[in-house]
């Protein structure tokens, strides 16, 4: 066991860290996250964020240099502090960094100056109502100038992004966005092309006193976005810092004396004060929960103060604690993790700095692991071990997890594996890659399913110039963009929930866009979870109704069809009778390296599709990573269970609920 250090200390969990991330994320799914850097620096909890897709706000060239030596690129950094010297605007442009936040004319003159090209983004600084550490008037300017600056910068060759807005720090009314939001609209009126709106940070914690949840913060946020843009807003970016890191730090520290000061009241003293960490407790603005061995006994007020010769340095002048305080207790002060260490001061009255440790919850037993029991057949189940819960949510259509695994990260949807880092590759070549081969061309691939967006980045990959993505369920699309190491990022899927480039996402059912669509397509990717035996909405997309649809309008017809094992083949040969009904020309591929087979399926007769594919793989734009010639022509052999297989009128999925 590692030995207790001296008092006092910061001990910062990672786990919570990541956990708290998470739920910002769930509560704010379409925002872009810039943690506030100044709320805690440590180079762990930075790395474990930039890890998590995290970008970055910076208030100091040292703040740039902290995040440089996590390994975080200047492009993930905007320099928020609006109160910098030419010097340092140079310095962070040499550094990669090209975004800043301006409040003058001046600021916008020094960018154009020091930082040629930048984005910009223009701080404005309504009425907001007083939060727990207010701004004042320090910082942003007068909505109504806004627009001005913004056009001016734009004059100096900048590239105006947006309009920022911070609430106060530890912000306990939600209408206090609602108002940042509805004072920045004009100016995006003003301008036209604007394209992120910045609502900073603020975000509350509960601390002693209690707050308002996350919920109703991110519920002011989003009603406001929609009340005043529409159903088009800008993209939303927030900076916190204070929700991200605040719960995650718990500062351990000792009572060095206590006495009946002049005043007749009772005085404790902590090794730990106003300058050693705990400075937002300056007239009792944070009022943090101390926690003792003692809390069951008789408690009473107490004046609390630090350890310095600083007539300034208490922290509390009335705060219950336990009557039998002693010399020599230990002392926890909970959610600390914020505006603590960064706060506190080098050296002064020769106090040291406060130090920090850091855990990781999730990886030493008391993180949310869990065991996944997956359904193979009757009587055969596989057990999969996630070391982690990074994400878990319940959707329209499905209960989505996912998870940490030996095998990488992976999802899972309504219990059963759709993919793993380690094998996921393997398993969207081998539903891809042979319709890629049949195809006269490859310029438009329409996909339903297949949510990771790897088969659509596939397509672009092997030349596709427009690729339309149909998926159902949108919450586990965006979930699976911000959580899966594999697949769209974030800004990919924002691009292509847009039309900005290649690919466009359509949320929508499949059935429905093949019904109503008149283009056509050289490949038509279909890839739903496995069919099921029960009731469930994606059994259609197997039928052979749907099938036929898709034949009308594609050259070829590439389908997850099922396993070729013997104890789970079922919906293998249900497939194999639907595509032979539907289509002259059909080809199996069963990857000998993944558990799941595909059937492509052409509309005309085809005299050696095989010996087609195998001439096209040498020429095809995407170099497949999993199938080489030989395992091309070895895995296009049916299983003999199907070739024996009695065609017989083909059993049609049963209904959705």
């Amino acid at each position: 066991m590692r030995p207790v250090p001296q008092t006092p200390y910061l001990t910062i969990d990672l786990g919570r860290v990541r956990t708290n991330f998470h739920t910002l994320r769930a509560a704010l799914p379409d925002a872009r996250i810039r943690y506030a850097v100044k709320a805690n620096p440590a180079e762990p909890i930075l790395r474990l964020l930039a890890d998590e897709g995290a970008a970055f706000d910076v208030a100091s060239i040292g703040e740039i240099d902290a995040c440089a030596s996590a390994g975080i690129e200047g492009h993930l950094l905007t320099f928020g502090n609006t109160i910098r010297k030419a010097s340092e605007l140079a310095q962070a442009c040499a550094r990669g960094v090209r975004r800043f936040t301006f409040d003058t004319e001046h600021a916008v003159t020094s960018i154009a100056e020091q930082a040629c090209g930048s984005s910009v983004e223009c701080r404005i600084a309504p009425a907001f109502p007083s939060s727990v550490t207010p701004f004042g008037h320090k910082f942003g300017c007068a909505p109504a100038e806004a627009a001005g600056l913004l056009t001016r910068a734009r004059q100096l060759g900048l590239r105006p992004q947006g309009v920022c807005f911070h609430v106060g720090s530890q912000q306990l009314d939600p209408a206090a966005w609602e108002l940042g939001i509805r004072c920045a609209a004009p100016v995006f009126d003003a301008l036209g092309d604007l394209t992120t709106i910045n609502v900073g940070g603020g975000f509350p914690i509960a601390y002693a006193t209690g707050a308002p949840e996350l919920g109703r913060v991110a519920d002011s946020i989003r009603s406001a976005l929609t009340h005043h843009f529409g159903a088009n807003p800008p993209q939303l970016v927030v900076e916190p810092g204070r929700v991200i890191v605040g719960s995650a730090g718990t500062i351990g520290c000792e009572v060095v004396s206590v006495r009946t000061g002049t005043d007749g009241r009772r005085w404790v003293y902590l090794d730990i004060g106003r300058y050693g960490g705990l400075a937002e407790t300056e007239n009792e603005y944070i009022r943090y929960r101390l926690r003792t061995g003692r809390d069951g006994d008789p408690a009473e007020d107490a004046a609390i103060a630090g350890p310095t010769c600083d007539g300034d340095d208490v922290l509390y002048r009335r705060y219950p604690l336990p009557v039998t305080l002693r010399p020599g207790d230990r002392v926890e002060i909970d959610e600390a993790g914020a505006y603590t260490a960064s706060y506190a001061s080098v050296a002064f009255n020769g106090f040291p700095p406060l130090p920090t440790y850091f855990v990781n919850s999730a990886h030493t037993g008391g993180g949310p692991g869990r065991e996944i029991v997956e359904p193979l057949a009757p009587g055969i189940t596989r057990n999969w071990s996630l070391s982690e819960v990074i994400c878990e949510a319940h959707t329209e259509f499905q209960d989505l997890v996912i998870g940490r695994t030996d095998q990488g990260v992976a999802l899972f949807s309504d219990g059963e594996r759709q993919s793993t880092a380690f094998s996921q590759l393997i398993y969207h070549e081998a539903l891809l890659v042979p319709a890629l081969l049949l195809a006269d061309r490859i310029e438009r691939v329409l996909v339903i399913g297949s949510g990771e967006g790897v088969i659509s980045q596939l397509a672009v990959s092997a030349g596709a110039a427009h690729v339309d993505h149909v998926d159902i369920d949108r919450e586990a699309v965006r979930l699976c963009a911000e959580y899966l190491p594999y697949g769209y990022t974030m800004d990919e899927l924002r691009r292509a929930e847009k039309g900005l480039g290649p690919i466009t996402v359509h949320y929508c059912d499949g059935w429905g866009f093949v019904d109503r669509s008149t283009a056509s397509y050289d490949i038509v990717v279909i890839d739903p979870p496995d069919e099921r035996r029960e009731p469930a909405q994606h059994n259609r997309l197997y039928g052979a109704g749907f099938l036929e649809r898709c034949r009308n309008i594609a050259g070829v017809v590439v389908a997850q069809a099922g396993c070729p094992t013997l104890w789970r083949n079922t919906s293998l040969q249900w497939s194999w009778q639907r595509f032979h009904e539907t289509f002259q020309t059909v080809v199996y591929f069963g990857s000998d390296e993944h558990e799941w087979a595909f059937l492509s399926g052409l509309p005309a007769a085809v005299q050696d599709p095989i010996a087609a594919m195998s001439a096209r793989l040498p020429t095809l734009t995407h170099r497949p990573r999993t199938i080489d010639a030989e395992s091309l022509v070895a895995s296009t052999v049916p299983p003999k269970s199907l070739r024996a297989h009695r065609l017989v009128p083909a059993r049609q999925p049963p209904p959705a609920r």
